[in-house]
């Protein structure tokens, strides 16, 4: 049997029973006229029962729904993070680049700092770094990061 189906069979039986069903439960408020109070009272927890459980169902896919938005906000700021770890500017002492493809590195050169472009033959740690008048193998790198993707071309 359904709720609802339970709530009015409840219903038509504190109507139809009246004073003859009372067991003298002590809980007696015109019985006789309205049915009784316990009958009523159940039918009507139950009937409002039925209504709270709808709204938390409806609540609860609410949330479901914005649980799932969560997730995938969280897995597009993880990437996104994994990314700009990627694009930092990465201490030669915590790693070196694994192929000698050009990287952005800074380095002190001709007295002052800068950001050039260069590469490293990670097996030795020696550095090739290209400055204004060629390349140059005697500059000391700190740091070094990838460089960026190019732009996308417009068609």
């Amino acid at each position: 049997m359904k709720d609802k189906d339970l709530v009015n069979a409840i219903r038509r039986l504190k109507m139809e029973t009246g004073s003859l069903a009372c067991m003298g439960c002590g809980h007696a408020r015109n019985c006789g006229v309205s049915g009784c109070a316990i009958m009523r009272e159940a039918a009507g927890r139950i009937a409002n029962q039925r209504t709270h459980i709808a709204a938390l169902q409806q609540e609860i896919e609410k949330l479901r729904g914005q649980n799932e938005q969560l997730r995938e906000a969280a897995a597009l700021v993880t990437k996104e993070s994994a990314e700009l770890l990627e694009r930092r500017w990465i201490p030669v002492e915590e790693r070196l680049p694994e192929d000698r493809s050009d990287v952005l590195v800074v380095a002190y050169w001709h007295e002052r700092w800068g950001a050039y472009m260069g590469w490293c033959a990670p097996e030795r740690a020696a550095w090739s770094v290209h400055v204004g008048i060629g390349d140059r193998s005697d500059i000391a790198v700190t740091h070094w990061m990838p460089l960026p993707e190019p732009p996308e071309e417009e068609r």
